[in-house]
């Protein structure tokens, strides 16, 4: 109890002798439960403190009733057998390393690379039938470009890749502010950018 934010609401919930310290939601009853599985097991330290007691944590999901069950559990299979990252790494388009390059980041391999350059020609023919025109953008620009299109400080400062500091000269160190870049975010502002200074054309 000591842990919670002084002034953020307290919730519990309650089944007959029951009493359990749980943002809930519960079932209003346990007659609401047809039928109901336990799905996995894991081992967790409390409050995610490896110097603290693990516990036990089981999970499990209820329905209404069994078939409503059953109906979902083959479609967790299902998704599970479409898997798009399994499927891929099989047929030998791209390869996941979780480890060393991040999960979710496909490296493309020959034959999946072919596949990217068909869909591109394919979506630059589609964009040029429709009349748009492309343009190229780098993909980091200074701090103060964020600045003004509001993405920083307040917009989306928690979801940016944190700045990286740079020397544009080794002898003429610039202030910290002109030195700072910001990983692209959104093409946004680029689009802006380039919008202006072809305005004039």
């Amino acid at each position: 109890m000591e842990h919670i934010p002084e002034g953020e609401p307290i919730s519990y919930y309650k089944n007959g002798d029951f009493i359990d310290l749980c943002a809930g939601p519960h079932v209003m009853r346990t007659g609401n439960v047809g039928a109901f599985k336990l799905t996995t097991v894991a081992s967790a330290y409390y409050k995610g403190d490896e110097r603290n007691p693990q516990l036990q944590r089981i999970y499990g999901t209820a329905f209404k009733n069994k078939t409503e069950m059953e109906a979902y559990f083959a479609m967790v299979e299902e998704a599970k057998r479409r898997d798009h990252r399994k499927i891929g790494q099989e047929m030998g388009l791209f390869a996941m390393d979780a480890e060393y390059v991040g999960p979710g980041l496909p490296l493309w391999l020959p034959k999946g690379g072919a596949i990217l350059e068909e869909l591109e020609k394919l979506a630059k023919e589609t964009e040029f039938t429709a009349g748009y025109v492309r343009v190229k953008t780098p993909h980091i620009a200074k701090e103060k470009l964020y600045l003004t299109s509001g993405h920083l400080p307040i917009l989306y400062k928690d979801s940016m890749f944190p700045p990286m500091e740079m020397d544009e000269h080794r002898d003429e160190r610039r202030k910290i502010e002109e030195r700072i870049i910001e990983l692209e975010q959104l093409l946004l502002e680029f689009a802006n950018t380039v919008a202006e200074a072809n305005s004039g054309a």
